[in-house]
């Protein structure tokens, strides 16, 4: 049996140990516990883009005190796609080339869209929410928490799950 593990931002710096990945999203999300099966795929997706929303002003916030990117001096497009959903689409017609990375989040079920077409081209990531160790790895992406097993009581695996 696994045994899985978070901690971070999201968990106030403390380390939540469960033997399940669903048990840990009980412990993060609120709401989650006693939800319906089939509505907490709703609610992990929804939880991700709230997440992935306060990530990108964080990142817009860094660049900007970094020097590295402003608001007054960046095209129209660009700040209006980075302050867009983060359900949408990526960019078509090219690369995201913008200091300041661009974070989406895939839509539940969805294959392959749009949005998975320019990962591997330019400054975006595209998270998903689909199962409970998706989200998981998603927030560990953003930095919001670390996240993933351990197999024994001494023996710490990588960050994945």
């Amino acid at each position: 049996m696994k045994t899985y593990f978070a901690c971070g931002l999201l968990t106030d710096h403390e380390l939540w140990i469960a033997n399940s990945t669903e048990t840990l999203l009980e412990s993060l999300i609120p709401g989650y516990e006693g939800a319906a099966q089939t509505k907490r795929g709703d609610i992990r997706h929804q939880y991700l883009l709230e997440a992935v929303s306060a990530a990108q002003e964080g990142l817009i916030e860094a660049a900007a005190e970094a020097g590295a990117w402003t608001e007054a001096t960046a095209p129209t497009w660009e700040r209006d796609r980075l302050r867009a959903s983060k359900a949408g689409r990526a960019p078509s017609g090219g690369t995201w080339e913008c200091v300041v990375p661009l974070l989406l989040v895939q839509a539940p079920g969805a294959a392959r869209s749009r949005s998975t077409r320019i990962t591997v081209k330019g400054n975006v990531l595209v998270l998903r929410s689909e199962t409970p160790a998706h989200l998981l790895i998603a927030l560990s992406k953003i930095g919001m928490v670390n996240a993933g097993h351990l197999n024994a009581a001494s023996n710490f695996k990588e960050h994945y799950l």
